[in-house]
């Protein structure tokens, strides 16, 4: 304190603040919350990643959307998003290509998830390849008598396919087509032909229906479907492994 030339060491009571602390309070303005544009990125993407999680974990319900098709063998959802871990080894072995990684659009928790895209492809009535090559379970390995119904009586189903009237070259524009029908691969036929007369020279026109029953959502008729916008389409209502489940 004595020794001090500049007498900038002084003694205070606890608590009180000295003249130049003061002053340098007085000086600095209070600092405004600053978020740059990349932590605010960061801290979405951090908040979405927790949302699996709170899914998985029975923090919010689980929720499948209707187009969210998992490939056959596939254990119930909320089991096989714990078990799946993003490998790819099925997606690989599928021969006919209609196996794709999940985007966001089916949900967050759904990522890179291996689901059905009937764009890209079908699934082969006889095929089992995806159900043998995984390694956690998550699909469940199955023989063609079992995809088939061979031994049960009946088939193993990812789906069930569903008819846009709207688009149906038959039902909307009294066109002939019956190109579903024709590769439908179930025995009996998940499509019928419902016969029409136009009146026109005793003319018939066919128009397809599905019989949900019979139906396995292997999604050929989609992928095969002549018409731009699909007039088929395939949604996950009616799976083996969901059998409670309601048309949504």
């Amino acid at each position: 304190l004595y020794s001090c030339r500049e007498q900038g060491v002084t003694f205070q009571f606890a608590g009180q603040k000295s003249n130049l602390q003061q002053e340098s309070l007085i000086a600095q303005p209070k600092k405004e919350l600053e978020l740059s544009r990349r932590q605010l990125i960061i801290t979405g993407i951090s908040s979405l990643s927790l949302v699996p999680l709170m899914r998985i974990q029975g923090g919010l319900p689980l929720r499948r959307p209707p187009l969210l098709i998992r490939p056959p063998g596939a254990i119930p959802e909320k089991e096989f998003l714990a078990r799946c871990i993003r490998c790819g080894q099925c997606i690989r072995a599928c021969p006919l290509n209609v196996l794709q990684p999940a985007g966001v659009q089916l949900g967050t928790e759904a990522l890179w998830t291996p689901v059905l895209n009937f764009k890209y492809g079908y699934c082969d009535h006889f095929c089992t390849h995806c159900t043998l090559v995984c390694p956690t379970g998550a699909l469940r390995p199955i023989t063609q008598a079992v995809k088939t119904g061979e031994i049960t009586g009946k088939p193993l189903k990812v789906g069930t396919a569903f008819i846009d009237p709207g688009r149906c070259l038959p039902w909307a524009n009294g066109t002939a087509c019956i190109v579903c029908e024709e590769h439908c691969p179930t025995a009996p036929k998940a499509i019928k032909l419902q016969e029409k007369n136009l009146g026109i020279q005793k003319n018939m026109l066919k128009l397809p229906s599905i019989e949900p029953h019979l139906c396995t959502g292997c999604g050929i008729c989609q992928y095969i479907c002549p018409v731009k916008e699909k007039a088929i389409y395939i949604t996950n209502w009616g799976e083996s492994r969901h059998p409670d489940d309601l048309l949504r």
